[in-house]
């Protein structure tokens, strides 16, 4: 329930996103997205995280460079809802203990993840 609760209010976003251009904003059918050291920001990462709880194809994302200033909150929230995303690499992005702990704690909840890289990153001293 809970799951399709999400559902819902991403697609809505999209929808709303959509009306505003004036039209229809179709569900990416990529399997690899890769936005490695493309200089993005926390929020331009999180939009794309969150948008993980709808897609049900992409199944390697490469986050690797991106700054996420110790927090992967939306990622932390796509994962239980996600089942396609096999892959997912945030070398150097910056995670921090707080983010490697949110993450630890979401990993569990996800049954898809088969690898899982963050190489490059510092967590201090509860790494």
């Amino acid at each position: 329930a809970q799951r399709d609760e999400t559902i819902a209010m991403v697609k809505a976003k999209f929808e709303k996103v959509a009306a505003a251009m004036d039209r229809s904003i179709p569900l990416p059918k990529l399997k690899v997205l890769s936005l490695a050291n493309n200089g993005g920001s926390v929020l331009g990462v999180s939009c794309v995280e969150e948008a993980l709880h709808i897609n049900d194809r992409l199944n390697k994302l490469i986050l690797d460079g991106c700054d996420h200033r110790g927090t992967v909150r939306s990622l932390v929230g796509a994962l239980p809802m996600n089942r396609a995303l096999k892959h997912l690499s945030l070398g150097s992005s910056r995670l921090g203990s707080v983010g490697c702990v949110e993450l630890a704690k979401a990993l569990p909840l996800n049954n898809s993840l088969e690898t899982l890289s963050l190489r490059g990153n510092d967590f201090g001293g509860h790494g």
